[in-house]
């Protein structure tokens, strides 16, 4: 299992595919951390957690990037949909 932080939400995780020469996009899980600072302030952060299976003599390339479309108060079900949508 890797697990990457990120400052938000609304980044998707890709796997480099040799079979087609591109990046893929892969299924992960995202959790949202609660911490706070010695103020008392809130702070949040995002981990990103998805599998990464290769052999041993292999390498693995994986990219985090921006989700396309994401728009302030988004949810994560209106943003799974316009995705599809690209995908028709």
């Amino acid at each position: 299992m890797v697990r990457v932080l990120v400052p938000h939400q609304d980044y998707k995780v890709q796997l480099w595919n040799n079979d087609i020469q591109a990046f893929q996009g892969i299924n992960f899980d995202m959790f949202e951390q609660k911490h706070w600072s010695v103020d008392g302030k809130a702070v949040t952060d995002f981990e990103a957690n998805f599998v990464v299976n290769f052999l041993p003599d292999e390498v693995a390339v994986v990219k985090m990037v921006l989700a396309p479309f994401v728009e302030k108060k988004q949810s994560l079900a209106e943003l799974q949909h316009k995705e599809k949508q690209l995908d028709i």
